[in-house]
């Protein structure tokens, strides 16, 4: 009879010990994901959405980028910067956004106001007694501490700062398009922002310029100020939530983790709650200080996802799966083809018509008179944004 190898004994129990413990905590978290997306799916089918008494506004960044002051303005402080993200594609004109002023009329015709942020310049064809139609300067709501500037995001971080603005905002770039007839509940459920919280994370691209970096920062930001295994067990309906999909895999290992290593963030229309933005600015007022102080859009700035992020930590948005509000298209290759046909059949509420430095000077033309011709198809009436 062999002698009993008490160690290897141990050594064994041990590790079966140790699978067992996983496995039970592999299940119980299966339990409490499971549970939480069969809870998402009845407290959706229990909520009865009514569109909102509130005022919601629409805010618009826009520049005109061949106006002459503008750019020796811009060449002042361009000569002194360094490491800035500034290439020309940024402020091409493609003569469509009086077209985007024509969607949102007859689209989203609930609109209360629509803020168009500018430099200084307006487009000529703009009609400016328009009742809904509120122009905003720079130097109307951005501290002085902060101008001149050409940083969008010193730009964002102050919009809470416009006069007359409403709490309830939805934010836009004038390449972002409403394509479809939309309601207010497609922004905003009660009181919260709609807001797709999925953990996905991010993958490097090179090359890593300063709104890629940028994007980064955010996260450090509440990877050291927040749990977020303690936020979602506060609200896991919302990040374990049906509308999801195969996408809460993601969810559920930031869980694990403790942290996140990004977030989805689709670039198109974002609605927002004005005190939310201010709540943030003021608890974080270092870095979005530096970030404003910038003249120039840098990899050391935040962005104003980060005040997504703050709603989607505490649990105060909606959720909404991630092409819910559409996609963004780049002006190159097969993606213009696949634009113009989102723009004729409406396939999605919003698209996002960028523009990129691939698409050189002798394609540019071409491509811009598709893009019109799609838009007027659709959009052939003046709006009352026109004269």
């Amino acid at each position: 009879m062999g002698i009993i190898n008490f160690r290897s004994l141990r050594l064994l129990h041990g590790k079966l010990h140790d699978r067992w413990l996983a496995y039970k905590r592999w299940r119980e978290l299966r339990r409490f994901v499971e549970s939480s997306i069969e809870s998402s799916r009845l407290q959706e089918k229990r909520a009865q959405e009514k569109e909102p008494d509130y005022p919601i506004d629409i805010v618009v960044t826009w520049v005109d980028g061949n106006d002459p002051a503008w750019r020796a303005e811009k060449a002042k402080y361009s000569v002194e910067a360094d490491d800035i993200n500034d290439d020309a594609s940024r402020y091409r004109d493609w003569d469509t956004f009086r077209y985007w002023f024509r969607a949102v009329e007859k689209y989203a015709p609930w609109v209360n106001k629509v803020y168009l942020v500018t430099w200084g310049h307006v487009p000529k064809w703009l009609n400016l007694k328009c009742s809904k139609l509120c122009v905003v300067r720079h130097e109307d709501f951005i501290p002085e501490d902060y101008l001149p500037t050409f940083n969008s995001h010193t730009i964002e971080w102050n919009l809470w700062r416009i006069p007359g603005l409403s709490e309830h905002f939805i934010y836009f770039n004038d390449d972002m398009f409403i394509t479809r007839a939309v309601k207010k509940t497609d922004f905003f459920s009660g009181e919260l922002p709609r807001y797709c919280a999925i953990a996905l994370p991010l993958r490097a691209i090179a090359p890593m310029n300063a709104h890629r970096h940028a994007r980064l920062n955010g996260y450090g930001i509440f990877n050291s100020n927040y749990n977020i295994t303690q936020c979602i067990d506060e609200h896991p309906e919302k990040w374990f939530n049906y509308q999801y999909g195969s996408d809460v895999k993601y969810n559920v290992r930031a869980y694990e983790d403790g942290f996140v290593s990004g977030l989805f963030f689709s670039h198109l229309g974002v609605p927002f709650r004005k005190s939310t933005f201010q709540e943030f600015c003021e608890r974080f007022s270092d870095e979005v200080g530096a970030t404003c102080r910038r003249k120039f859009r840098t990899p050391h700035d935040i962005m104003h996802q980060a005040v997504q992020m703050m709603e989607m930590y505490r649990g105060t948005f909606a959720p909404v799966g991630r092409w819910y509000y559409g996609v963004p298209f780049y002006h190159i290759d097969i993606d213009v083809d696949k634009e113009i046909d989102a723009i004729l059949k409406r396939k999605y509420r919003i698209i996002c018509m960028n523009d990129h430095e691939g698409l050189v000077p002798d394609e540019f033309s071409a491509v811009q008179r598709r893009i019109i011709a799609a838009l007027d198809e659709v959009l052939p009436e003046k709006s009352g944004f026109e004269l």
